[in-house]
């Protein structure tokens, strides 16, 4: 489902269906952006008809960053002190999608970073914000606001009534790449 908003946009930056004339919008944001695009994160899962995982099996939707061992929650532990095994994550082996586009965006920067998805269970285009994480603030609440308020006026496919619930504060967790 991602993939054909990522297709949208490129033949939107692109002029593709009107044989390379682009509108004011799209060179206003080509003269002023740079972006990078990845229209897929998970190909070789894609076709073999997994929704969140790749060929190695890992869920690229929980590879961002280390984390918990999958079997392991702070909550289970008996010990307070008892060492909690981490997560690894991303490794080239097991999530080699994720490794090299995080490493790319550490070495370009990012400004913006848009986490699209299609949800099955969902038949809604909606922005799920970052709002568990501890950069969250009025700023970052007035933006993801105004972009949301923009894209509903600018598509009529955008609405904000029904979405995933936000995160508490400080709860987020950090391996999901909207949480970057």
């Amino acid at each position: 489902m991602a993939e054909f908003y990522a297709e949208g946009l490129l033949h939107r930056l692109l002029g593709l269906d009107t044989e390379g004339e682009l509108d004011e919008v799209a060179k206003h944001a080509r003269a002023e952006f740079t972006f990078h695009i990845v229209p897929n994160m998970n190909p070789d899962g894609s076709a073999n008809g997994y929704l969140r995982t790749n060929a190695a099996g890992s869920n690229l939707n929980r590879e961002w960053a280390p984390s918990p061992a999958p079997t392991t929650t702070l909550d289970q532990s008996e010990d307070a002190n008892e060492k909690v095994t981490m997560y690894e994550a991303p490794t080239v082996e097991r999530s080699p999608e994720v490794y090299h586009v995080l490493r790319k965006m550490d070495e370009t920067g990012c400004d913006a970073f848009l986490d699209v998805h299609g949800d099955e269970a969902l038949p809604f285009n909606f922005l799920a914000g970052s709002q568990g994480m501890p950069n969250w603030g009025r700023r970052l609440e007035s933006l993801h606001g105004a972009f949301l308020a923009a894209y509903e006026r600018a598509n009529p496919d955008m609405q904000k009534e029904v979405s995933y619930d936000p995160d508490e504060p400080n709860e987020g967790m950090k391996n999901i790449c909207s949480n970057q």
